[in-house]
C-alpha cells in the first residue's frame, strides 16, 4: 500500500508538471484582407463565402498556414495571423471534393488527400500550380505522411496502409481488417517522426506503431472515457519528435502521450472559450508548436510544448 501511494503521488506530480508545460499560445481566425481595394474587388467580383471550418492543416517553413474545408471543398493559404492569401477550390477543371489531409514536405511542397476523388494532389508552396500524383478508384485515402522519398497513406475502406513513391508509383501495402496486432478497423490518420509510423486505428480506438517496412511494433489506447482512452479520435501528430498528440471530437480535447504510449496529459475542453474546442480534427506540429483545427469554432488553436519536459 505504501508503495502504491508513493507511485500515485509520483504519477500525479509528473502529470501536474507536464500539464504546466503545455502552454496556450493563441487562436487565429481565417479572414480576408481589409482595405479599400479589397472591398472594391469584392464589390466587383461578388462576395465569396470564405468562412472556413478548418478540417486539415499544415504549416510552411515561413509560418504560413495551409488549411482545408471539406464542406466547401477548398484549401486556403493563410498568413501566420490568419489573413487569407489564396483560396483554391479546383485543380484545372476538376473541383476539389473532400480535401481531408495535408502534409508539407521539407521543400514546402503541399500534398493534399482528396478522399472522394480517391487521390493525392501536389501543390507548390504558393498553391499556384498543382498536379495529380495518385488517382485510384479502388482505394479511399484519408491521410498521408512522407518519409524521405516515400508517401504512406491510410487506405481507410480497405483497412490498409499503402506506400507510394513521391511520383505516385505504388510500392507496397500492409494490414487487413481485424482487431489483432497489425490489423485495422478504419485507419483514418497517420503521422511520423521520420523513423516510425503512428497510425490512428480509429474504430479499434488505438494507435498502432510500425517501422517503415510495415512491421508492427506496439500499440496503445482503447475505447473509454478516461485519460489515455479514445472515443472518436480524429487527428494525430508527432510533437518535437518525442510526443504523440491525438485529437478526439467526443472529448473535445487533445491528449498527449510519450512515444511508448504512456499518457502524459490533455488540454482543452468543450466550448467556445479561448482554450476550448468544438470538434477538433486535423493537427500539425512544427518547432514545438501544435496547430489544431478547432472546426466548429472556425479557428486554429495554437499551443506550445515547453522544452524542459521533453
Amino acid at each position: 500500500m505504501k508503495f502504491l501511494k508513493i507511485f500515485l503521488l509520483f504519477f500525479i506530480f509528473n502529470l501536474t508538471v507536464f500539464a504546466n508545460s503545455v502552454i496556450f499560445v493563441k487562436n487565429i481566425y481565417p479572414h480576408e484582407k481589409k482595405g479599400f481595394f479589397n472591398a472594391l474587388k469584392k464589390l466587383l467580383l461578388g462576395k465569396r463565402d470564405l468562412q472556413a471550418k478548418p478540417f486539415a492543416i499544415g504549416v510552411l517553413s515561413n509560418g504560413d498556414v495551409v488549411v482545408s474545408d471539406v464542406d466547401k471543398g477548398m484549401v486556403l493559404l493563410l498568413t501566420a495571423d490568419g489573413e487569407i492569401k489564396k483560396v483554391v477550390s479546383r485543380v484545372g477543371k476538376i473541383p476539389l471534393a473532400t480535401p481531408v489531409s495535408i502534409w508539407i514536405d521539407k521543400k514546402d511542397n503541399i500534398y493534399i488527400v482528396d478522399s472522394v476523388r480517391k487521390g493525392v494532389l501536389k501543390f507548390d508552396k504558393d498553391l499556384s500550380s498543382a498536379r495529380i500524383l495518385i488517382a485510384d478508384n479502388s482505394k479511399r485515402f484519408t491521410s498521408l505522411c512522407i518519409v524521405d522519398n516515400f508517401m504512406f497513406l491510410t487506405d481507410t475502406e480497405n483497412h490498409k496502409i499503402a506506400c507510394y513513391s513521391l511520383e505516385g508509383k505504388f510500392i507496397f501495402s500492409f494490414g487487413k481488417r481485424g482487431i489483432k496486432e497489425g490489423e485495422f478497423n478504419y485507419p483514418t490518420a497517420i503521422s511520423t517522426d521520420g523513423n516510425f509510423l503512428f497510425v490512428l486505428d480509429s474504430l479499434n480506438f488505438r494507435v498502432q506503431v510500425f517501422d517503415l517496412k510495415g512491421n508492427f511494433l506496439r500499440k496503445f489506447g482503447k475505447l473509454g472515457d478516461g485519460s489515455g482512452y479514445f472515443s472518436k479520435p480524429k487527428g494525430i501528430a508527432v510533437v518535437n519528435g518525442k510526443f504523440i498528440a491525438v485529437t478526439d471530437v467526443v472529448f473535445d480535447n487533445v491528449q498527449l502521450f510519450d512515444k511508448t504510449g504512456n499518457f502524459l496529459t490533455f488540454f482543452g475542453k468543450n466550448g467556445d472559450c479561448e482554450k476550448c474546442f468544438v470538434m477538433p480534427s486535423g493537427i500539425f506540429s512544427q518547432n514545438g508548436l501544435i496547430y489544431i483545427c478547432d472546426r466548429w469554432n472556425q479557428r486554429i488553436s495554437i499551443w506550445r510544448v515547453e522544452a524542459e519536459n521533453e
